[in-house]
């Protein structure tokens, strides 16, 4: 398994997990120029699992 995508909303942040040999993932305006302004999640099909991840809140998060 390998992290194909991720949400956050405040210190909670959900990891969206798919198959390592799986390259051709992708979701909806993902080809689109503008990535961060039009992309939204993966497609669900390409989903094999989730996890999360809550953080303390006086933590400083910053996304890649």
């Amino acid at each position: 398994m390998k992290i194909i995508d991720f949400a956050r909303k405040g210190n909670y942040v959900r990891f969206y997990l798919g198959e390592d040999e799986d390259a051709t993932y992708s979701g909806s305006g993902w080809d689109d120029y503008g990535y961060k302004e039009n992309a939204g999640p993966v497609s669900p099909e390409h989903v094999r699992g989730t996890t999360d991840l809550i953080l303390p809140l006086d933590w400083d998060i910053r996304e890649p």
